[in-house]
């Protein structure tokens, strides 16, 4: 009996690699982006284990000894591969399926297979919309877009490397391009790029009028696309991709590929809600920077920008909204061991408008001055909340727990906690351990 291949590599990421080994190296510490420990599997004084938890690899560079969480359990505790999925599992907190049949496994890795040829033709697809929206942007009909764009203080430059585009006002601009490339209609109507009205057997554009923001993975590939109205009376006034076979909304960030390089040469990175936030920063030179597509920010999200920095600048919109979204993207970065802090901008502001009013430098040196994410979600607690009223003061405690539980590292988790019950000037003892017990037993079974 076998799980399926997709199984095990999600696992695979899932896993968390230090816990795992903690238990069997207990010197494992932090060592830049990896951690270092005198090596489980033979005797020595000076450690030579290395752990990489970002791309899930341990390495011995005494013994030679190294792989994957799986490969680790197998050695270590004598299992074969089915025993060590279950482990890992285990330590991970993953529900697995029940495993399948040789022919079941079979079907199984056809149908993967057919899903990754269907994403690479609509990939193919989508990159035939964005080289003809880039140069739709420069026709006379495009005038509002270009006159837009400038309006926002953006350039040429960026334009390009951005491959921010147009398009057209039209029912079916796009799908004559598609058709004239060759594409299948049932490849054009599952592409995302267009829309279907079954009761009138019509397929039209989905984007129209619009101005076009590609989302483009890791690689470069466009995988979607976003879409800014130019007309008062259009809504949504940004219209999104639907997922497809190419795209999951919650498995990528915009701008990342324009931006990983920069995130990793400045060891951090800062996170932002929209399109035009990400353009005015790199506008005004800041290129370190990745948007969450505006929606909640994922934990896949967090495992795809930790490949390239630990450290994290969240500056979502400094108003209600923003601020609920900046608590559940920390809620998400701490289990992954992030390095957190959050800038909020003065009245409410947004990245776009405020780089643009006053600069880079005083951009810099907000961010400079961002707080720790256990100022900003205590701040964020009693929030319009009095803590001198003991049902306010309780709701802000239970707002703020999940902070504590989201913590990794056991001796940050505790310090965070007694700091935060310093704040909510919890005393008596008795209590601190209940709402300390209570916030562990929610841990282990989330684990």
């Amino acid at each position: 009996m076998l799980y399926p291949q997709y199984v095990i590599d999600d696992l695979k990421v899932r896993a968390d690699l230090v816990r795992l080994i903690q238990p069997y190296a207990p010197d494992l510490k932090k060592k830049g982006a990896n951690w270092m420990a005198c090596c489980p599997f033979h005797q020595e004084k000076t450690p030579s284990f290395s752990v990489n938890p970002v791309k899930g690899f341990y390495k011995c560079f005494g013994c030679g000894k190294g792989g994957t969480a799986f490969n680790f359990v197998m050695e270590i505790e004598g299992l074969n591969f089915p025993e060590a999925i279950k482990r890992v599992a285990e330590s991970a907190g993953y529900i697995l399926p029940e495993p399948v049949d040789d022919a079941q496994y079979a079907a199984s890795k056809k149908k993967r297979e057919e899903k990754k040829q269907l994403a690479d033709q609509i990939v193919e697809l989508n990159q035939v919309a964005l080289e003809f929206w880039e140069g739709e942007l420069q026709s006379k009909d495009a005038k509002t877009a270009r006159e837009y764009l400038a309006g926002r203080g953006i350039s040429e430059e960026i334009h390009k490397r951005f491959r921010i585009g147009y398009s057209p006002d039209k029912w079916d601009a796009l799908i004559g391009v598609l058709r004239d490339f060759g594409a299948d209609e049932k490849l054009i109507a599952r592409s995302g790029l267009v829309s279907v009205n079954e009761e009138k057997e019509r397929t039209y554009d989905r984007f129209r009028g619009r101005i076009m923001f590609p989302v483009l993975d890791v690689d470069g590939r466009p995988v979607a696309f976003g879409a800014r109205a130019l007309k008062p009376e259009d809504n949504p006034k940004y219209l999104n991709s639907p997922e497809t076979p190419a795209y999951v909304k919650g498995d990528n960030l915009y701008g990342l590929y324009q931006g990983k390089d920069e995130i990793r040469k400045k060891k951090f990175a800062i996170l932002v809600e929209g399109y035009l936030d990400l353009i005015a920063l790199a506008q005004f030179g800041i290129s370190n920077t990745a948007a969450s597509l505006g929606t909640a920010f994922t934990p896949e999200q967090a495992k795809l920008i930790g490949r390239y920095a630990k450290r994290i600048v969240i500056n979502y919109d400094g108003d209600d909204a923003g601020v609920k979204a900046a608590r559940r993207a920390i809620e998400h970065l701490l289990p992954q061991d992030f390095d957190v802090k959050v800038l909020v901008l003065p009245d409410g502001m947004d990245p776009d408008d405020f780089i643009r009013e006053n600069g880079t430098d005083e951009y810099n040196r907000r961010r400079g001055q961002a707080a720790t994410f256990l100022r900003f979600s205590l701040d964020a607690a009693v929030k319009g909340r009095n803590i001198h009223n003991a049902r306010q003061k309780a709701e802000a405690i239970e707002e703020f727990l999940p902070i504590v539980g989201a913590i990794s590292n056991n001796i940050q988790r505790r310090e965070t906690f007694d700091q935060a019950m310093n704040f909510f000037h919890v005393e008596d003892a008795g209590l601190r351990r209940e709402l300390w017990s209570r916030r562990d037993s929610r841990l282990r079974a989330a684990s």
